[in-house]
């Protein structure tokens, strides 16, 4: 085995790992136009990087630049902030660390270029990052000392349309 972290630059690599968003508990649909300008963003606006097996991705984090519209991180300039977008591994690869290193390696290199924060969105109840980003010294976002939150909508793989609570993590760079 050939391990190891680096950019993603293939549109086939990011198509693949993203699919992990059609199973539960994302339940989620992307289209192929959905997919592409998601993995435009990260080419123009960000970074995502891919966890290889040799050639082949096993998981993938993605990062973009700013704070993103509606986010409540707002100590912070948007230029001086990054964001994790999304996290995923192969079901058949998960509970064996990827998600750990990637987030791991990803806080590693972006450190390098002098933003002062890094935040995440995720689910509130089920969480499947939380602990990975709490590891990696991540904080829940409070006001007032109540968790922010955001109700999310999405359309789910069987057409219905569901709504999900998500939280906010935040590490100082």
């Amino acid at each position: 085995m050939n391990l190891n972290i680096k950019k993603i630059e293939m549109y086939k690599d990011f198509k693949k790992v993203v699919q992990v968003f059609k199973d539960p508990p994302f339940s989620e649909i992307l289209t192929e136009k959905e997919m592409i300008e998601e993995f435009k963003s990260y080419l123009d606006n960000g970074i995502s990087y891919g966890y290889y097996n040799n050639n082949s991705i096993l998981g993938f984090i993605g990062v973009l630049k700013g704070v993103q519209k509606g986010h409540p991180i707002n100590k912070y300039n948007a230029e001086q902030v990054l964001y994790i977008n999304g996290i995923a591994v192969l079901k058949e690869f998960r509970k064996k660390g990827i998600a750990t290193k990637l987030m791991n390696y990803t806080i590693k290199e972006i450190d390098l270029y002098k933003y002062l924060a890094i935040y995440l969105r995720t689910n509130y109840q089920g969480s499947k990052i939380k602990n990975v980003a709490l590891k990696a010294g991540f904080e829940i976002v409070k006001k007032e000392g109540k968790i922010i939150t955001e109700d999310v909508i999405f359309k789910r793989n069987n057409g219905e349309i569901a709504t999900d609570k998500r939280m906010f993590m935040l590490k100082k760079l």
